[in-house]
C-alpha cells in the first residue's frame, strides 16, 4: 500500500483532470435527460439510456473493424434513433403521457 501511495503525484492528476471533467459533464447531460424524462414529463421510459448504449456499442464495433471513426459516429446516431423510435412505437402511445404535466 505504501508503494502505491508514493507512486501518486500532483502533476499526473493535474494532467487526467481536463479528461475527467469532460466525462463528467457527458454523464451529466445524459442524467438531466433521464430526470427531465422521469420527473417533469412524468414519462417511465428509458429509451435515452437504451440509446446511448446502442449507439456506443455500434460505433465500438464499427470502428474495431476499421471503419472511418466519422463513419462509425453517424451510423451508430442512426441506430440510436431507430432503437428510440422501435420503444416508441412499440409503447403504442407515440411518445405521449397520460397525465403530462405540459398539457
Amino acid at each position: 500500500m505504501a508503494g502505491y501511495l508514493s507512486s501518486l503525484s500532483f502533476l499526473d492528476l493535474a494532467g487526467r483532470l481536463p479528461a475527467s471533467v469532460a466525462q463528467g459533464l457527458f454523464w451529466g447531460i445524459m442524467t438531466l435527460g433521464v430526470y427531465i424524462t422521469f420527473r417533469i414529463l412524468d414519462i417511465a421510459d428509458l429509451t435515452v439510456d437504451e440509446t446511448f448504449a446502442t449507439g456506443g456499442a455500434v460505433s465500438a464495433v464499427l470502428i474495431m473493424k476499421g471503419v472511418n471513426p466519422w463513419l462509425a459516429v453517424l451510423v451508430a446516431l442512426v441506430a440510436g434513433l431507430l432503437s428510440g423510435g422501435r420503444f416508441d412505437l412499440a409503447d403504442g402511445n407515440s411518445g405521449q403521457a397520460e397525465s403530462s404535466p405540459i398539457g
